[in-house]
């Protein structure tokens, strides 16, 4: 894709904890004290770190725009993970595990691209 660009359509179930642009779980401390959640909320907006930021940047350069499909009910930190289809001009899909009808009908609409 380096010499072409292009698209590249990414499946998430679960947080990508291993290789390049690992993630963990973030704790919202404020879950159980709510004066410390207000004072440190807007950090869970944030991505955790700058390495999936230098991923996409390299993606941007190559022209290839990256969209992001989330299938899951559990935890997936979006703000890391948002960066990538923002920084390239994709998009970030959610879809309850439950429906994967829409899920399919999605993807023919934008392989198609209406």
């Amino acid at each position: 894709m380096k010499s072409t660009g292009g698209k590249l359509l990414v499946f998430q179930s679960v947080l990508p904890s291993i290789g390049i642009g690992a993630l963990s779980a973030r704790e919202a401390e404020g879950r159980t004290n709510i004066s410390a959640g207000e004072k440190e909320a807007h950090k869970l907006l944030q991505p955790a770190d700058k390495t999936l930021k230098t991923v996409a940047i390299e993606f941007a350069e190559y022209q290839v725009c990256v969209d992001v499909f989330i299938t899951t009910q559990t935890y997936v930190d979006l703000a890391s993970i948002a960066v990538i289809p923002r920084t390239t001009g994709g998009q970030v899909y959610y879809y309850y595990p439950s429906r994967l009808f829409l899920i399919l009908q999605s993807f023919t609409m934008i392989l198609d691209g209406t």
